[in-house]
């Protein structure tokens, strides 16, 4: 099976309400893919709340994708993210770039990533691989703007990360779906975070 894109991992959504009470915010950013037999399994992040009226807890889901659609797990017909607990990190061979943006967001510290954030830089690592950027390169710009990130105030993280949304999204929009490199270097060049 071939391997897919963030943009169609992403794509699959938890049904929101369940019966018992489970919601799902996201996922907001796939941490990784790779091949399971003729299926992929990805891992995401996301938010989640456990039991009724429970705050949302950040965590990772995981997934398989196979030839024929969304895979497993299901429900009553409906694809759903299965939960795993943050110490799984530790069973994934991450790249130390892709493990630090995972410990921060899952940290849920005052300071620690916000989902905003987050979802830029899933914006940003999706438009990248559409425009056929190598993973390296990729993984590396993402790096740089989450370092920027870090530096924001909370007011900035929020309007930052909506501009740089909007302008992804116009680049995207004017490409269909095959972003220009060039006018996507000159983007990641104005927000200095090309290589």
């Amino acid at each position: 099976m071939k391997m897919l894109s963030d943009k169609e991992i992403l794509a699959v959504k938890s049904p929101r309400e369940r019966p018992e009470g489970n919601y799902i915010r996201g996922p907001w950013f796939v941490i990784h893919k790779t091949p399971a037999g003729n299926a992929v399994e990805a891992h995401v992040l996301l938010e989640w709340q456990g039991e009724p009226d429970a705050p949302l807890e950040r965590r990772m889901g995981n997934r398989l994708f196979t030839e024929d659609g969304p895979g497993k797990p299901e429900s009553r017909g409906h694809p759903y993210w299965r939960i795993i607990p943050p110490a799984a990190i530790n069973n994934l061979p991450l790249d130390e770039r892709l493990k630090t943006i995972t410990e921060d967001f899952l940290s849920g510290k005052e300071d620690s990533l916000s989902t905003a954030c987050l979802y830029t830089l899933s914006n940003l690592k999706q438009t990248l691989e559409l425009a056929h950027f190598d993973t390296e390169r990729n993984l590396c710009i993402c790096f740089r703007l989450y370092q920027k990130m870090k530096g924001w105030t909370h007011k900035q993280n929020e309007k930052e990360a909506r501009k740089i949304d909007e302008e992804l999204g116009r680049i995207q929009a004017e490409a269909d779906g095959k972003p220009d490199t060039q006018t996507l270097a000159s983007f990641l060049k104005e927000l200095e975070l090309d290589i």
